[in-house]
């Protein structure tokens, strides 16, 4: 069975979330038909429509797991595998997940879990978040001001397509991404990139799913003496680390809303 509780979804063109919404549990307006399942003891399932019916799994499913069938869901261990998010991917036109903020701007409840799993995915979209960048700021335009932020307004676009959070919310929605660029580089990095090896044997091990122009370009960057020596320099300071995240993939923000929620009971 798929994992996580039900979302909010509604039906809106607007470009972001009213800020008179935050805070509301049960939006009164355009709410689409998916939050209807809090209803299904009153309904018969034969009365349901062919929308009411793929929006009610959209919630119950909106992290994209493939369900197991009921036989071999006893029979096979379940195992976490690559994070898909097709519900979200393939949400109704006009439907989006619903995320408020707390007054840091950090995305809060369960559509915020969804939300950063989203976040991750577009980072490892070649089309989206190309890996010939050495750099986040020149691929979203920030630190290069004569050029036109292009790549930052398509990501942006994927992402308002399918959720609708507040405005100031905005630039924390970047951040995430821009760290899980940068530490995808660095995954495949270690995996796939041997520094002993010739530079043709590196290019001829592109892994799956990485473009081949980009993993040349990775591979040619990796491959210069400036980004060695700044490579051993980041792996001294790692060994330097003290204090590590280990709330596993619940954020500190989502954490410390749901402790605020439970000492108001």
């Amino acid at each position: 069975m798929a994992r996580g509780g039900k979302q909010r979804i509604t039906r809106s063109h607007d470009e972001y979330l009213s800020e008179d919404h935050i805070g509301e549990k049960s939006p009164q307006k355009n709410v689409a038909s998916s939050e209807q399942n809090i209803s299904n003891k009153e309904d018969h399932l034969d009365s349901r429509s062919d929308n009411e019916s793929q929006d009610i799994t959209m919630s119950n499913n909106i992290n994209g797991e493939d369900q197991l069938d009921g036989a071999d869901e006893v029979k096979e261990v379940k195992r976490r595998g690559k994070t898909k998010l097709i519900n979200v991917w393939n949400i109704p036109r006009g439907h989006r997940v619903v995320v408020n903020c707390n007054e840091l701007n950090q995305p809060i409840g369960e559509e915020a879990g969804v939300l950063a799993k989203f976040l991750g995915m577009v980072a490892k979209n070649g089309s989206l978040c190309s890996l010939s960048f050495k750099d986040w700021r020149l691929l979203i335009g920030k630190k290069d001001r004569n050029h036109k932020q292009i790549n930052k307004e398509a990501i942006l676009n994927q992402v308002k397509k399918r959720f609708l959070y507040p405005a100031r919310m905005e630039t924390w929605v970047l951040r995430p991404i821009g760290e899980r660029w940068r530490q995808h580089k660095s995954n495949l990095k270690s995996i796939y990139f041997d520094p002993h090896k010739s530079q043709d044997a590196n290019n001829s091990n592109a892994p799956d799913g990485v473009l081949a122009d980009q993993w040349v370009a990775l591979v040619n960057n990796w491959m210069t003496p400036k980004a060695q020596d700044l490579s051993e320099a980041n792996r001294i300071n790692c060994t330097r680390r003290k204090s590590m995240h280990t709330s596993g993939t619940k954020s500190f923000a989502r954490s410390r809303e749901e402790l605020v929620l439970c000492l108001q009971l």
